[in-house]
């Protein structure tokens, strides 16, 4: 499938009937300037033409092939041939994501004498090639791999002429390369001897009925001719929506699910009570908070975030921080204002620490992109004070030094218990994470982008407007393409991973197929987000254009609008294909056949008294053909001489008289 991306630029006409550079220009080759800002608008564009095309196969006969085996056999020979056919077995390891949300980890053998099979194995090979040039393929549509591609036309006649030689070169190129493999792979082995195995066998018997004379059995593959036609049977138009860090909030779900789970693990682990604090009167323990908030304001320009902040909390004068680093942790929290709290997340990095008499922690803040504002966020945390033991009385400082001591000790079994909750949930979360990967859909990921993103909550709080979006796009077969992780300066998501990986890319392009007959709603919820507004005269005949562009072709090239060729007035007509042919080619594959062409030899092994006794045979021969010759030519005289029935006279006697 090629998919070829439309420019449409809808401008008013001002009158001026000026062109390219000016009215007064003569010149009709773009500049530079003008090609460069023509591509642009082009690869800007959200909408494109999706052109669906397909190879059918048809065996059309056989022919004989490269000679494989020689066999010769001497006067009277007999021998035992044994033909052992192969054909090459593939173990692959797939990794399939099903779009009921399950993956299936397969081994499976197939033969490679399957040439539409190889077709496809071939494309999958051209398309993961170019994928470390620039990005990956994610999907396909109507089960057909996507190949997008920028270039520029301005009706879809252009766009499907530019597609025929793209489309036809690269299936051509897929199945020439898959038959020359073959070719070169399938084996035939011939051995004069008896095995015992897993392989297809066949055994004859093969004699030289000649007494004097060698004989010579070549052997060559027979292999099958195969006719190929590139069919191109539809055409879509295709929103393209540009999604960046698609495996952001697939990560961030991953972060606070772990989070949540250690959590978990760690608070149902029952702690011995802490050891009270000395306390003087007047001067009990104190939480103080971070004053003013930190403001979380490194954004990128798609309103993006990845960045630490330190966030500071004062001690009050005469209190010290009493050490407890995880109730630091614990009141790290983030306000949000015109944000949605689940597209942002935060984590502490490291351990608090005490710089004089402020305590201060760090932390990591992320946000995915955001149109329309990017909102603000507020860090604020909290820390434990007591009152500084140096300010106080002696006693106050002895039982001061006591209740350190035993605060030690706490520390030490409470690090130990949690500890090994700890390790608990990191297990527990482990498999989690496992659970999650396993089932992650990556589709599903930047579908749920693309709705948050053009799809506003009010235009989707009620059921039949879900159903009027389910019609407008063919949801289903939307299909992506990732963007490596190298085209963004922000640090990789899963340092683990590589950064082709979906949660390291930089950008994902979804293709979303618009619905048969509603490319006009369709368009105008695009580029005005209107479901019924008129977006403007000039809008709307831009809009009309296109649609009566696209339906006058699939009315010319595959029968009607709807591309299925059906007359409602007959009773149960037949159902037509129209299809526009692109090319047709042959291409020749092995098959498990073989031809035999025997050759007799110019010279024989006779001596003088071989050929003395050939020569009697024939003389004999000769004379008892000859005898039987005259046998047939008695026969045909004596009927010709009969000339009625015969009488016949039977005597019987015993005492020498006759009987009649």
């Amino acid at each position: 499938m090629t998919a070829t991306t439309r420019m449409l630029v809808v401008k008013p006409d001002d009158g001026s009937g000026t062109t390219g550079n000016g009215g007064g220009t003569s010149s009709n080759l773009p500049t530079v300037t003008e090609a460069a800002d023509a591509l642009a608008a082009a690869l800007q564009s959200p909408i494109g033409y999706l052109f669906l095309d397909r190879t059918r196969i048809r065996p059309t006969g056989f022919a004989v092939g490269e000679h494989v085996f020689a066999l010769s056999l001497a006067p009277g020979e007999e021998v035992t041939l044994e033909q052992k056919t192969y054909s090459k077995k593939t173990i692959t390891y797939e990794e399939e994501s099903q779009r009921e949300q399950e993956e299936d980890l397969e081994f499976s053998s197939s033969l490679t004498t399957e040439m539409q099979e190889g077709v496809q194995r071939q494309r999958n090979l051209s398309t993961s090639q170019g994928f470390t040039a620039g990005g990956s393929l994610g999907g396909n549509i109507y089960g057909i791999d996507i190949n997008a591609s920028a270039s520029t036309s301005n009706n879809i006649t252009e766009a499907n002429n530019e597609t025929l030689s793209r489309s036809v070169k690269t299936t051509s190129t897929a199945s020439a390369k898959t038959a020359s493999k073959y070719r070169t792979q399938h084996k035939v082995d011939f051995k004069i001897s008896t095995e015992v195995g897993f392989e297809s066998t066949s055994r004859r018997v093969v004699r030289n009925p000649n007494r004097f004379t060698p004989i010579q059995l070549h052997y060559f593959k027979v292999l099958r001719t195969i006719e190929l036609t590139q069919e191109r049977y539809g055409v879509r138009l295709c929103w393209a929506v540009c999604v960046k860090g698609p495996g952001f909030s697939f990560a961030e779900r991953i972060r606070k699910g772990r989070v949540d789970i250690v959590k978990a693990a760690e608070s149902a682990v029952t702690l011995p009570p802490a050891p009270a604090e000395p306390a003087k009167a007047g001067r009990p323990p104190l939480f103080a908070t971070s004053a003013p908030p930190v403001e979380a304001n490194k954004w990128g320009w798609t309103c993006d975030m990845s960045a630490n902040y330190d966030v500071s909390i004062n001690a009050p004068n005469g209190y010290v921080w009493d050490g407890d680093a995880q109730r630091v942790k614990d009141s790290v929290m983030i306000t949000s204002v015109n944000r949605a709290s689940d597209s942002f997340g935060f984590h502490v990095v490291g351990e608090p620490w005490v710089e004089g008499t402020t305590v201060k922690v760090k932390v990591h803040v992320g946000a995915g992109s955001k149109w329309g504002g990017c909102g603000s966020l507020f860090i604020t945390a909290g820390a434990n004070f007591i009152a500084d033991p140096n300010a106080q009385d002696a006693d106050y400082q002895k039982r001061y030094a006591e209740w350190v001591t035993a605060m030690a000790d706490w520390k030490t079994k409470v690090a130990g218990l949690t500890a090994d909750a700890r390790a608990a949930g990191v297990k527990q979360a482990d498999e989690w994470e496992a659970a999650m990967r396993a089932g992650f859909n990556p589709m599903v990921e930047l579908m749920n982008a693309v709705v948050q993103q053009h799809f506003p909550p009010v235009v989707r709080d009620q059921c039949w407007e879900i159903e009027y979006w389910r019609t407008l796009f063919d949801w289903e077969n939307a299909a992506f393409v990732l963007y490596p992780g190298w085209w963004s300066d922000l640090p990789a998501i899963d340092a683990t991973k590589a950064t082709t990986d979906f949660v390291n890319a930089s950008w994902a392009t979804v293709y979303i197929p618009i619905a048969i007959k509603s490319e006009k709603p369709a368009l105008r919820w695009i580029y005005g987000h209107s479901i019924g507004a008129s977006l403007g005269q000039a809008v709307e005949a831009a809009l009309d254009n296109v649609v009566k562009d696209i339906t006058a072709y699939r009315t010319k090239s595959f029968g009607d609008v709807a591309e299925t060729q059906i007359n409602p007035g007959a009773d149960c007509s037949d159902l037509k294909d129209q299809t526009l042919c692109l090319a047709r080619w042959n291409e020749v594959v092995p098959t498990d056949g073989t031809h035999l062409e025997v050759v007799q030899s110019m010279t024989t092994a006779a001596d003088a008294l071989s050929d003395a006794e050939n020569a009697d045979a024939a003389m004999l021969r000769a004379a008892v053909i000859d005898s039987h010759k005259q046998d047939a030519q008695v026969k045909k005289t004596a009927v010709t001489q009969m000339t009625g029935a015969a009488t016949i006279d039977v005597r019987v006697g015993t005492d020498g008289t006759p009987t009649t």
